[in-house]
């Protein structure tokens, strides 16, 4: 029988362009210490928290929906455990290609977003770079638009929810700047620069003596396009060019918002064209 054990958190959930600058202060010190506190338990591999026979959590495979494959016999494909953050990507990159060339994602923009994926996949020596299979990796709520976490009337944090997608990362995943500390407007028209807020939280960070912390929050931008390009919205024709050109920018080193999407386009049909899944998707949607 299915049951749910819960238990009632007093607070609300946390308002953050609501907040004066002192709250903002008040919430960031407090945020800054979870950090701290997760930079202290690493974990051997990517993937999600299993029960084992010790105290201590396992890692198993990511068990993401959006990550799984099921066969036409019933049976179930999940990705991972990985050891390296290049193996992780490489995998999820691939399962996205094939969930592409099945017909089991983007039905409106199959070619658009197999093209995308197979520019992620050539891009993968730079998204990965510093990948080794000695990395330590570090648990990452995978959700932090910021409702998820609630506070008091004085703005003590009282509990952090949400944690059904969370997963092991690695260390520049894990501690980039929170998704609700960016300024939103200027992400997707395609900036790249640090909004106040993120710059502030690595001052905390390294006032409180995490330098490397605050480094990795500084750092982070790579990692928040990644996370909205690897199976990515390609089929908002209004946001996602832009998202994409933050990251095409972040890879050449530059940071004019001009990329136009289109043009891209016709460089990588080109670029493409002997990739026999790309050809395939082609033909089925010009039939002869």
């Amino acid at each position: 029988m299915a049951y749910v054990l819960m238990d009632m958190v007093e607070g609300h959930a946390l308002d953050w362009d609501s907040l004066d600058d002192a709250a903002k202060k008040h919430v960031l010190e407090q945020l800054a210490d979870v950090f701290i506190k997760l930079s202290q338990h690493p974990f051997s591999a990517i993937g999600c928290l299993y029960p084992s026979e010790s105290d201590s959590a396992t890692i198993g495979p990511i068990t993401a929906d959006d990550l799984a494959d099921g066969g036409e016999d019933g049976s179930l494909s999940v990705l991972g455990p990985f050891s390296s953050s290049q193996s992780y990507l490489h995998a999820t990159i691939e399962r996205n290609l094939g969930f592409i060339r099945a017909g089991k994602a983007y039905a409106n923009a199959r070619i658009d977003a197999y093209l995308v994926h197979l520019y992620l996949l050539d891009s993968l020596p730079v998204l990965s770079k510093g990948s080794s299979d000695s990395e330590k990796f570090f648990l990452k709520h995978m959700d932090d638009k910021g409702d998820h976490i609630l506070v008091d009337d004085k703005f003590n944090i009282v509990g952090i929810i949400d944690w059904e997608w969370a997963q092991s990362l690695p260390k520049s995943d894990a501690f980039a700047s929170p998704l609700f500390l960016l300024d939103v407007a200027r992400y997707y028209e395609g900036y790249n620069e640090l909004s106040t807020d993120e710059t502030f939280f690595a001052t905390v960070l390294e006032a409180k003596g995490h330098k490397e912390l605050a480094e990795l929050a500084r750092l982070g931008r790579v990692q928040h396009r990644i996370s909205h390009c690897v199976g990515g919205d390609v089929e908002n024709s209004d946001d996602f060019p832009m998202l994409f050109a933050g990251l095409q920018k972040l890879l050449l080193g530059n940071d004019d918002p001009e990329v136009d999407w289109h043009s891209w386009r016709t460089s990588a049909l080109k670029r493409y064209r002997s990739d026999v899944g790309l050809q395939a998707l082609l033909s089925a949607e010009n039939p002869v």
